[in-house]
């Protein structure tokens, strides 16, 4: 039980824990430095929170049933969210990485690594900076009219 707490604490709990600050701060302070008067200001009508899924919410994965349901929870939880607090000027929205090249994925066996890559139409695993360029359009301005929405970044993995 400690491990399955473990997994859902830092995924689901501390995804949970860092927009809630995040949103304490925002209605504090709306993010404007103290020169500036609040009052003539308003909000910012472009903050925005990204947080991060995995298709293994989707998909499941053998030995990551706990993983499988903090991830699937974060991406619950920020649809909802994305409901709140719309109406004061927040957007909230998912990256759902498949496999990417990280030190999780380096770990992997060969043998299962190969058979996770021919469920890959692109034949590759992604990279961190294909998973952060879209955490970066999410963020800006240009994505002024997109929330509640999970982006899959996965070369279109089909487990």
């Amino acid at each position: 039980m400690d491990e399955w707490n473990d997994v859902l604490d830092v995924n689901l709990k501390g995804t949970f824990l860092t927009c809630r600050e995040f949103l304490n701060q925002r209605r504090a302070d709306q993010f404007f430095p103290k020169e500036y008067d609040s009052n003539k200001c308003g909000p910012r009508s472009d903050a925005s929170i990204v947080n991060i899924g995995s298709v293994v919410s989707e998909f499941g994965n053998l030995g990551q049933v706990n993983y499988a349901a903090s991830k699937g929870g974060v991406l619950g939880m920020s649809r909802a969210l994305a409901k709140e607090v719309a109406i004061r000027n927040v957007r909230v929205n998912s990256v759902v990485p498949g496999f990417i090249e990280t030190p999780m994925a380096q770990a992997i066996p060969a043998h299962v690594k190969d058979r996770v890559m021919n469920q890959i139409p692109m034949k590759r695993f992604g990279s961190t900076s294909e998973v952060a360029n879209v955490v970066s359009f999410l963020l800006s301005p240009r994505s002024g009219y997109i929330t509640g929405e999970s982006v899959t970044v996965s070369g279109m993995i089909s487990l």
